[in-house]
């Protein structure tokens, strides 16, 4: 069976937006919807001497709202996709845990940046976060739409193991999508006064020197991709800046964005697990983490 797109529900309106991120998702690759719809029972202090226990009118209440909250999504889904299958469960655990379990199993798991908050919410922003730091496949985050009419899927890549899956994935949702694929490296110089000696070289031939490696590295990163999707247009672009930044300025005007959940470390390294996190805090689209 093909695995499903995992989505985490809470009825705010990021998740619903969520929803129809990953309807469109599971649609294009012809595979099911999950919907997961999580809530912890609140422990209460019954009285001195008889321990913590739980109010059953709480409870229920909880498990009712949490059941019309997946009828809701699941109506939802199928109306935007009629041709989508689509389940749903309702699980008693905490949601960051819940979905990553449901990671092993699935193609994607799709989550709203942030929930509802409050007790009974259901993805908090720290939810978003570890879903996307510890699950074992793509995590799609979704803070708000994609601007209308966006015609370019971003991919941050640096030669690390993770930004390679990236660019797979991100091809792949190009292809699908119809869109250009833009390839971005962006690459930093340290501080002067971290070198150990004084340079030999003036300044700009050692920028000239970074940037022209830089460049054989995004190519040879490429090598082989763009055979295997030729009705995809690739911008690669190499510039010299915070990879965050970078990435979160370009997504202004992006359909998606694209990171490795982890880059190469050192200081050259472009797509450390700081950037990943940084790009899902101020992207102004969609982003994928993948792992």
């Amino acid at each position: 069976m093909s695995k499903p797109v995992v989505l985490g529900y809470d009825q705010s309106p990021v998740s619903d937006l969520a929803l129809e991120w990953a309807a469109q998702a599971a649609l294009d690759r012809v595979v099911p919807l999950e919907i997961v719809v999580c809530w912890d029972p609140p422990a209460t202090n019954i009285g001195a001497g008889m321990g913590v226990g739980v109010d059953t009118q709480v409870i229920a209440e909880l498990r009712d709202e949490a059941e019309k909250f997946l009828a809701t999504a699941i109506e939802k889904a199928s109306g935007l996709a009629p041709d989508l299958s689509v389940r749903g469960e309702v699980m008693v655990s905490g949601a960051a845990a819940a979905l990553v379990e449901r990671s092993k199993s699935a193609s994607m798991v799709v989550v709203g940046s942030h929930g509802r908050g409050g007790f009974a919410g259901l993805l908090l922003g720290s939810v978003s976060r570890q879903v996307a730091a510890h699950a074992r496949c793509p995590v799609a985050v979704i803070r708000e739409p994609a601007k209308v009419g966006a015609k370019a899927v971003i991919v941050g890549v640096d030669g690390s193991a993770p930004s390679v899956k990236a660019l797979d994935f991100a091809f792949d949702y190009a292809s699908r999508r119809h869109l250009t694929l833009h390839v971005m490296h962006a690459w930093e110089v340290p501080p002067i006064g971290t070198l150990s000696v004084t340079p030999t070289i003036k300044p700009q031939e050692i920028l000239d020197d970074i940037k022209g490696a830089e460049v054989r590295a995004t190519s040879e990163v490429l090598a082989g991709h763009a055979e295997d999707y030729p009705d995809v247009k690739v911008v690669q672009e190499v510039v010299h800046g915070s990879a965050v930044h970078e990435l979160a300025a370009a997504s202004k005007d992006a359909a998606l964005v694209v990171v490795g959940s982890r880059g190469r470390g050192g200081f050259l390294g472009l797509l450390l697990g700081s950037v990943s996190h940084g790009v899902v805090h101020h992207a102004k689209s969609p982003v994928v983490v993948v792992h």
